[in-house]
C-alpha cells in the first residue's frame, strides 16, 4: 500500500518557479558524497530500520506490474521520470531533491519538480532509503497533484534496488512505499558477494563490458542474479541496473537502454543536473551557460 500523501506544498515565488540554471556536467557543490559523513545511529532506531527493511523486502515484486504499458515491447510507455538528490557543499544535511519528467520515447523534457530538503535522519550505510525516500515520495505526490496527466509510469532512481546486501536499496524502498514501478541505476557497484568489488568485477569481465550494449549479470553468493552491469555509452564504463519494484530485470534493462544518450540515463541525468543547478542558484554562483530554451523547473517551498 502506498504511503499517505505528504501535506500539500505550495510553489515558491514566481521568480523561483521558472526556468532553472543551465545543464552543466561539472560537479556541483556537495553531491552524493555528502551522504558518506557518518552519523551515530541509536541501536533502537537501527533495529527498527532493520525490521522495516525486511518487511519491505518481502513486498518487492520483481515481475512486471506496469500501469498501461507492456514491458516486453515498451508499448504504451509515455512518461518516465528520474529522481536524484544533490547536497550543498560541506553539508550532509542540506540538499535539493529533484524529479525530472520526460516524454517517452523521445526523451523530451517536460518538467522538473525540485524541493529544498533537510535530511534529519542519520546516515547509515545500507539504510539510505530511510534518509532520502520521504523526499522522493513528496516529489512524486507533487507530480501526481500538479501534473495528473503526466504521472510517471516508471521512475529511475540514482541508487540500488535489490542489488543491495539486504535486497532492499533506496530504489526498492521508494517503490514499495510509493507503490510504483522503480528501477535502480547506480554508477558504482555495491558489493553483494564476498570478495567481489567493483574493481575485481570489472577486471574479471572487462572483455564482456567493453562496448556500448555489452552487459553482464551480477550474482550474489548464492548464484542469484540481482542486477545487470550495462554499458550504455562509448565511455566503456557500465552502470549497475537493478529491480526496484513492480518490474522485471529484463524490462528494467530495456528501459535504461531506451532512456540513455550518455552513461547515466536521461531521466536521472537531468534530475541530477537540475538539482545541482538549484544548489548553485541557492549559493548565488554564476552560471556559465544560458538555460536551455523552454526548460521548466518548478521549485517548491516546504511551507504549506
Amino acid at each position: 500500500m502506498a504511503e499517505a500523501a505528504a501535506p500539500p506544498l505550495e510553489p515558491a515565488t514566481a521568480a523561483e518557479a521558472t526556468v532553472a540554471p543551465p545543464q552543466v556536467e561539472a560537479a556541483a557543490a556537495g553531491g552524493a558524497g555528502a551522504n558518506e559523513a557518518r552519523d551515530d545511529v541509536p541501536a533502537e532506531l537501527l533495529e527498527e530500520w532493520r525490521s522495516e527493511q525486511e518487511r519491505m523486502r518481502d513486498l518487492i515484486l520483481d515481475q512486471d506490474d506496469l500501469p498501461g504499458w507492456d514491458g516486453s515491447t515498451l508499448e504504451g510507455l509515455r512518461v518516465v521520470a528520474g529522481i536524484d538528490i544533490s547536497f550543498f557543499k560541506d553539508s550532509h544535511v542540506k540538499a535539493v531533491a529533484a524529479l525530472a519528467l520526460l516524454k517517452f520515447p523521445s526523451l523530451e523534457h517536460l518538467h522538473t519538480l525540485a524541493v529544498d530538503v533537510e535530511l534529519t535522519q542519520p546516515y547509515k550505510c545500507g539504510f539510505l532509503g530511510f534518509r532520502e525516500v520521504p523526499f522522493m515520495v513528496r516529489l512524486l505526490d507533487l507530480a501526481r497533484r500538479d501534473f495528473p496527466d503526466l504521472v510517471p509510469q516508471v521512475v529511475l532512481v540514482d541508487g540500488n534496488g535489490v542489488l543491495h546486501p539486504k535486497r532492499c536499496g533506496s530504489a526498492s524502498h521508494f517503490g514499495v512505499v510509493a507503490d510504483c514501478p522503480t528501477i535502480g541505476v547506480a554508477k558504482n557497484l555495491l558489493s553483494v558477494a564476498q570478495d567481489v568489488t567493483e574493481k575485481t568485477f570489472r577486471q574479471e569481465h572487462k572483455d564482456r563490458l567493453a562496448r556500448r550494449g555489452d552487459q553482464h549479470p551480477i550474482l550474489d553468493d548464492d548464484g542469484r542474479t540481482v542486477g545487470m552491469a550495462y554499458v550504455n555509452s562509448d565511455s566503456g564504463k557500465p552502470v549497475y541496473i537493478s529491480v526496484g519494484h513492480r518490474i522485471s530485470l529484463d524490462t528494467a534493462v530495456a528501459v535504461v537502454e531506451a532512456c540513455s544518450k550518455h552513461r547515466v540515463p536521461e531521466p536521472v541525468r537531468l534530475a541530477d543536473l537540475d538539482s545541482r543547478s538549484v544548489v548553485r542558484d541557492r549559493l548565488g554562483e554564476q552560471m556559465m551557460l544560458e538555460p536551455p530554451k523552454g526548460r521548466d523547473v518548478r521549485i517548491y517551498s516546504n511551507e504549506r
